[in-house]
């Protein structure tokens, strides 16, 4: 409902601070409010006003054109007659064309007009008169009402024998409009368009409405004020309610005006004594308080009761969920915290752990003095042997760690070191590629296991119509059967899923082929008589390698295109490759043995000339391992042999 009070003050127009009386409120004031109603009705009433215009017939179409028609290469439409002129030959008529005719233009018979259903245009005015007495509303329209006393703002009938214009805004500024007055004042503006050349150059914004019963000279006294309005009560007009569809309009009434709208519009129930057949719009809903309606007894008494989802079973691995862990063993978070402490140098418990380590090998000491004497006994050979052995490998992995490196500083492996050699030769263009990994510390033992697991794998299911995508599954599952345990965490280990074997061929190391060693729908098959390098790639971290560091080694491309070189450092360059490494690897220091000491911005023109293929160092997620293991095999017609195997490897 718009509003409940009972009664409305009157004033007295000539001093506001006095009260006349008081009057009850219409029922026409309580309307619901419906600013669509109001919207819809204003729009169609506001086209009843429009005047009928059209097109000219003959617009467009005042010219002698044809058509050139066919064979001219041009469109058929009509053209202008004549030459020398840009407007021979120019298109005319079509309604594309500059200067032609209009798509569908105006007549003078459009519908201009809309009818308005008679009942629907009282609703819409009931609406607007229910609006303009909630200040809410009408100050969102923009009037100045701070200094009105009341809305409804019903004043005494004396206003309406004013005569002069000066009396009336003298009474409207006492009745607290001089704000209002004054921002219409403020609002004067020069209209936008062309309609400012048509007489109504200026426009300005709308103030208040004064509505009265008897016009005893307040039209002339309001005529001339700008902005204000005048209307009688009883040819009450939408347009002037609520200009522009928008209700909410400050409206100053004279109490017989006042009182004149509970006769015109009656009671919602009673009816309209001067309106027949017409009752005032009722809301839908008697009650607007939902939460109220749907949580009363009588609605939830037959409401059926909430349905509760069925539920099912949480699966869940206590080896990777932390918190079901923690349910079933409430001492496996305490435990893994104190392993960790013991793997961390500088803590007690690392301290502690060591001290115990100490004792049982000075035990085992004092156990093999005691009980094995002697330096020519099996277990002192044995030991010999061994240490001499572990002497010549270390020395060995030092060496292939420097040459790796390619740097003249010697690189020493420490004792947590993990180092990957891949190396390969060839006899004739006949190529071996194998790799193995090597680490000190037996805790990296089952990456390295899994790796070389993997490998074997391969090897295995390789052969003669042997499917990659069965290879590929087949190394994929070995390889995830191992994990390994680093500073009290067990990590899965995978394959790196961008890794892959591949097949080797004369001079070419990657020969077309890849052999991968991931699950995959590659379903190409091995083929006899062909070399495969059977390499297998296992790491803790990411399983996913990317390019870092600086890259040192190199291989020309077996198929690169001719590419015309226009510097000369770079033509040198390529001749030295082809002639002392053709499609083999390479890597820079290479270049510096062979003279081409100033290789570096010839080599980058090689590579983007896309003659050269650089292979930079691979790298998983920082903190991770990555172990390989490579043979080369060759599938005979009765056997596969692996080439790459000896008695030591």
């Amino acid at each position: 409902m718009a509003t409940a009070r009972p009664v409305v003050s009157v004033f007295n127009f000539e001093n506001p601070t006095e009260k006349t009386g008081t009057v009850k409120m219409p029922h026409v004031l309580t309307s619901p409010l419906r600013p669509d109603l109001v919207r819809d009705v204003h729009m169609n009433m506001n086209k009843n006003k429009r005047q009928a215009y059209a097109v000219s017939a003959k617009a467009g179409y005042d010219t002698a054109a044809e058509s050139w028609c066919t064979g001219r290469a041009v469109a058929r439409i009509p053209r202008a007659p004549g030459g020398g002129t840009h407007r021979a030959g120019q298109a005319a008529f079509g309604n594309q064309a500059r200067g032609g005719g209009m798509f569908n233009p105006t007549r003078i018979w459009r519908r201009w007009h809309r009818r308005v259903n008679v009942t629907k245009k009282r609703h819409a005015v009931a609406v607007a008169l229910a609006a303009s007495s909630l200040p809410p509303l009408v100050m969102a329209r923009g009037h100045r009402i701070n200094k009105v006393a009341e809305l409804p703002l019903v004043v005494s009938d004396g206003l309406e024998s004013l005569t002069k214009t000066k009396a009336a805004v003298q009474a409207l500024q006492k009745l607290g409009c001089g704000e209002e007055l004054q921002k219409i004042m403020d609002s004067k503006k020069i209209r936008a368009g062309k309609g400012k050349a048509r007489n109504r150059r200026y426009v300005r914004r709308l103030g208040p409405l004064v509505i009265y019963k008897e016009d005893n000279g307040i039209t002339k006294a309001m005529r001339n004020i700008p902005g204000v309005e005048t209307a009688h009560v009883d040819r009450l007009n939408l347009l002037r309610l609520a200009p522009g569809g928008n209700f909410g309009r400050f409206i100053i009434w004279t109490e017989g005006a006042f009182k004149r709208l509970s006769e015109i519009y009656g009671t919602a129930k009673g009816g309209a004594p001067m309106k027949k057949g017409y009752h005032l719009p009722r809301a839908s809903m008697q009650n607007a308080d939902l939460a109220r309606i749907i949580n009363s007894t009588e609605v939830q008494s037959v409401l059926r009761p909430k349905l509760e989802p069925p539920t099912s079973a949480k699966k869940a691995n206590a080896l990777k969920n932390k918190a079901l862990m923690e349910e079933l063993n409430p001492g496996a978070t305490e435990r893994k915290a104190a392993a960790q402490k013991a793997s961390q140098k500088g803590t007690s418990e690392f301290e502690q752990v060591q001290k115990s380590k100490k004792a049982r090998i000075e035990e085992s000491k004092k156990y093999n003095k005691d009980n094995k004497k002697g330096d020519d006994t099996f277990y002192k050979t044995l030991m010999k042997a061994f240490e001499a052995r572990a002497a010549a490998d270390a020395a060995k992995k030092a060496a292939a760690a420097k040459e790796a490196a390619g740097e003249d500083e010697d690189e020493v492996l420490q004792y947590d070191d993990v180092c990957k050699l891949d190396f390969g030769v060839q006899v004739g263009g006949r190529i071996v590629d194998c790799a193995f990994t090597i680490a000190f510390n037996e805790r990296y033992d089952p990456i390295i296991e899994a790796s070389q697991a993997g490998t074997n794998t391969g090897v295995k299911e390789a052969g003669i119509d042997a499917r990659f995508q069965d290879i590929g599954a087949a190394i994929q599952e070995t390889i995830e059967s191992y994990e390994i345990e680093l500073n009290g965490k067990t990590w899965p280990i995978k394959p790196v899923r961008n890794l892959n074997g591949h097949s080797i061929g004369p001079y070419q190391i990657h020969g077309g082929k890849s052999v991968p060693i991931t699950k995959n729908q590659e379903s190409s098959i091995m083929e006899e008589g062909e070399f495969y390098a059977i390499e297998t790639f296992a790491s803790n971290g990411k399983a996913y390698v990317v390019e870092d560091l600086e890259c040192s080694h190199y291989m020309k491309i077996f198929d690169a295109q001719h590419v015309p070189l226009r510097v000369k450092s770079s033509k040198a360059l390529l001749h030295a490759i082809e002639q002392n490494f053709g499609t083999l690897a390479f890597c820079r220091r290479w270049l510096d043995d062979l003279g081409q000491t100033r290789h570096l911005m010839a080599l980058k023109n090689l590579v983007d000339n896309d003659i050269v293929q650089p292979y930079p160092p691979l790298c998983d997620a920082k903190g991770s391992y990555v172990t390989q293991m490579e043979h080369t095999i060759l599938l005979r017609p009765t056997c596969k042999e692996i080439v790459s195997r000896g008695d030591d490897f």
